[in-house]
């Protein structure tokens, strides 16, 4: 009897007979000196936990004494507090557009930027061009595309024996009285990145006499200055004979297939300010893949680019 009214009144003593206050779960923490719960305002603790103080697990309490912190509303229509949408399909979608624009856009600059960067190298590197005519057989054979290297002559001189491109317009074709349309030079400038086509004043032959020599042709034979020169490439013999001096600043050029070219012997020397430079090889059609290479005559067979 003494025992229920020493309890009768104290929260400690109504439980739900599993020794939680007021139906609350309830585990026994550390309590300090005084009576003070941890978290506290310092007031004596009374085994239930005030809002915002911690409870025994370590979690704030709410002011309606619920476990965990206050939490912000829920928006309507939103899954997260505050109204924050997740990253859902339909951001994704407007992420991956956004990346398709920026390709669409970076794609005309790369495109551009190398169309420029190919101009450059054909115009002070190398250059493509096409064999239209059998005038180099069979050295170099019709729709064969070549790889002409345009700064050699810049380190060393012309040697007989080089196969060269040249510009013909000037001194083996009349030069153009009216100047062709920009247009019409962007395009063959860029149709020459891939091989110059028939029609233009660009000729391929090999360098036979240098300045100041004698060329001769006796018996179908070639000689310079009185001396035979062995010419293992040519695919037959000329068929009829004569002598051309080269002045200076020239060189002589004939085609492999002497017989059927057009050069130096029906249109004079050529002028080294035409050269463009030296075929280096074959690059297409890929069966005839192949170098271009110089023959050696002597030491004395070179002379300066003037």
């Amino acid at each position: 009897m003494n025992d229920e009214r020493g309890t009768r009144g104290d929260p400690r003593a109504e439980t739900d007979g599993a020794g939680r206050p007021g139906g609350l779960p309830y585990q026994a923490g550390p309590v300090f000196a005084g009576g003070v719960t941890p978290g506290g305002s310092g007031s004596p603790s009374s085994g239930v936990p005030k809002g915002g103080e911690v409870a025994d697990g370590g979690e704030p309490l709410a002011a309606d004494g619920s476990r965990g912190p206050a939490r912000a509303p829920i928006a309507p229509g939103s899954t997260r507090p505050g109204g924050a949408r997740p990253a859902g399909p339909a951001r994704r979608a407007r992420h991956g557009k956004s990346k398709g624009r920026s390709w669409w856009i970076e794609l005309p600059i790369l495109l551009a930027f190398a169309l420029v960067l190919a101009l450059l190298i054909k115009t002070f590197v190398v250059q493509a061009f096409f064999i239209p005519s059998s005038s180099m057989e069979n050295t170099l054979e019709i729709g064969d595309k070549v790889l002409v290297n345009k700064m050699v002559y810049d380190f060393r001189p012309i040697h007989r024996g080089d196969v060269v491109v040249f510009n013909g317009e000037g001194s083996w074709d009349p030069v153009v009285a009216q100047p062709t349309p920009p247009l019409v030079r962007l395009w063959n400038a860029i149709s020459g990145l891939f091989g110059t086509a028939p029609g233009v004043h660009d000729y391929i032959k090999r360098v036979i006499g240098l300045p100041g020599e004698l060329v001769e042709i006796r018996s179908s034979k070639v000689f310079i200055d009185g001396q035979k020169i062995n010419e293992p490439y040519i695919q037959e013999l000329a068929a009829e004979d004569g002598r051309w001096a080269v002045p200076a600043g020239h060189v002589f050029v004939m085609g492999d297939n002497r017989n059927g070219s057009q050069d130096s012997r029906h249109w004079g020397p050529l002028p080294f300010s035409n050269v463009i430079g030296r075929v280096l090889g074959v690059y297409w059609p890929a069966e005839n893949i192949r170098l271009v290479h110089q023959v050696k005559y002597s030491a004395t067979d070179a002379v300066p680019v003037q």
